[in-house]
């Protein structure tokens, strides 16, 4: 009996249901791995919401979600280190993002035809300032992807703690039921009270609220986010909303890789 013919790379290429070019597309996260959230919701949310993303395009598209990127910055600047301690310079946390991807691409076997970065904290947000220089750097194409959390209507601006991320995470089963009803039994009380506890929840509501002058940044951001809270007085988290944002912005993603 005869050894099996060599199987071809071109041959394994065409199995399965993606094209063949989509699995040369290489999907990292970046978050925040370290962040208040107040009590119910985990303090790297913005990370695993992340992560959860760029496993299910890599199950839509054929797309290869290789990694996690550690690192986190904020457009507030030093401010932040009140709610996120790991908080890193801009371009302190632009050097080490574009170190972990070199590392990366060169224990590679074989050239990749784009990188995609999926970021799941707003305060990262400049990091698409970089695509240019990361893309010289690397020889790849390289893009930066900002989910669309607002697509879906909630009435407000702005999001930070608030019901978009505690629907999403309902809905990725993540979410501290029992500490959400907590802190709904303190803010239907009084809801100053409950940004006083949990300074972070209500779009960083307690920081705004009682915080002074090094936080008034925050006001043309998060100002709606906050009224909304103080004026419902509880945190919903409705797993169905959060299944429609999610799959929203993985499908506005996925359509553009």
């Amino acid at each position: 009996m005869s050894d099996p013919s060599r199987t071809t790379l071109k041959e394994i290429n065409g199995y399965g249901p993606f094209r063949e070019s989509e699995a040369d597309v290489l999907l990292f996260s970046i978050g925040n791995d370290f962040e208040a959230h107040g009590p119910a919701l985990p303090k790297d949310i913005d990370s695993r919401v992340a992560k959860a993303m760029c496993l299910r395009l890599g199950n839509v598209s054929g797309a290869s979600y290789c990694a996690h990127i550690p690192f986190s910055t904020d457009m507030c600047g030093e401010v932040a280190k009140f709610w996120s301690p790991r908080y890193m310079p801009f371009q302190e946390f632009a050097d080490k993002t574009l170190e972990f991807l070199r590392f990366y691409v060169k224990q590679l076997v074989y050239k990749p035809r784009k990188i995609v970065i999926l970021n799941g904290h707003g305060g990262n947000t400049p990091l698409i300032t970089m695509i240019s220089k990361y893309a010289e750097a690397l020889g790849v194409d390289v893009d930066v992807f900002i989910p669309e959390e607002a697509r879906i209507p909630v009435g407000y601006t702005g999001e930070h703690a608030y019901i978009i991320e505690h629907s999403v995470a309902a809905y990725l089963g993540l979410l501290d039921n029992k500490r959400l009803e907590e802190l709904n039994q303190v803010a239907d009380r009084d809801p100053l009270e409950a940004l006083r506890r949990w300074p972070a929840v209500g779009g960083l509501g307690g920081f705004i609220e009682f915080g002074g002058k090094k936080f008034s940044m925050l006001k043309s951001m998060l100002s709606e986010c906050l009224e909304h809270f103080k004026k419902s007085r509880k945190i919903e988290a409705d797993p169905k909303l959060g299944e429609r944002i999610f799959t929203s912005m993985v499908k506005t993603i996925g359509e553009q890789l």
